[in-house]
């Protein structure tokens, strides 16, 4: 399925999505075939869920990653009590994953 009919798909739910991801990383493997053919890739999320995704897709293939843009993922005072604790997570998440790499 192409990018665009997809796209089509929800837009119009004329049909279920392809795949349905329990993770990040299910979802940028997922969507890696949409986006062989994307001139341009975006993540659209919140900015350090999409540090993340921008991060995972670098990894699994430098070739797609070198066609991610930036999206507006960061607003002067959205949410800033949510931002502090995903910020203190990621933190976490960061030092556990490079004491046993194989945690993730």
């Amino acid at each position: 399925m192409s990018a665009a009919s997809y796209a089509d798909c929800q837009l119009n739910d004329s049909q279920s999505p392809p795949f349905f991801s329990s993770s990040t990383e299910e979802n940028i493997r997922s969507s890696i075939p949409l986006l062989e053919d994307a001139g341009e890739i975006a993540v659209v999320s919140n900015a350090l869920h999409a540090e993340r995704a921008r991060g995972l897709l670098r990894a699994a293939r430098p070739d797609l990653a070198a066609r991610l843009v930036r999206a507006d993922d960061y607003r002067f005072g959205e949410i800033p009590v949510i931002k502090a604790i995903a910020a203190a997570l990621a933190l976490v998440e960061r030092r556990r994953s490079r004491v046993d790499p194989g945690s993730r």
